[in-house]
């Protein structure tokens, strides 16, 4: 059980790097090096906590530390909104793309996830 949670968790961690590397690259080619710097920014905000969840909580199936964690992903992302708005120059439309595509990534795991399970 520890190991298919773990999986799931990394799943998305992949998949949400996937999402921001491919809307930074499209969006640097399309409009430029600054508003692929805020997509980016937006992406990280949302993969590196996700990406420290993953990492912690393979080694638990215990509730309390899972939702405990949760909320450590939770406050991190929102930190690292607050810090990437306040001291860089980031371009709010273009941050919040990059927090889409990141948030993105758990409607790929789900949609692929119902597809490996029902047998498709």
């Amino acid at each position: 059980m520890i190991n298919l949670f773990a999986a799931a968790q990394w799943s998305v961690v992949t998949k949400q790097f996937i999402l921001g590397i491919i809307a930074t690259v499209a969006i640097g080619f399309a409009y430029g090096s600054a508003p692929a710097k805020s997509v980016a920014a937006g992406a990280l905000c949302i993969a590196l906590p996700s990406a420290y969840f993953a990492w912690v909580s393979q080694r638990t199936l215990l509730g309390p530390r899972i939702l405990a964690q949760g909320v450590v992903k939770m406050l991190s992302s929102g930190a690292l909104m607050a810090l990437f708005l306040g001291f860089e120059r980031v371009e709010i439309g273009w941050f919040l793309l990059g927090i889409a595509a990141g948030q993105g990534a758990y409607v790929w795991v789900l949609a692929a996830g119902s597809k490996e399970h029902t047998g498709r």
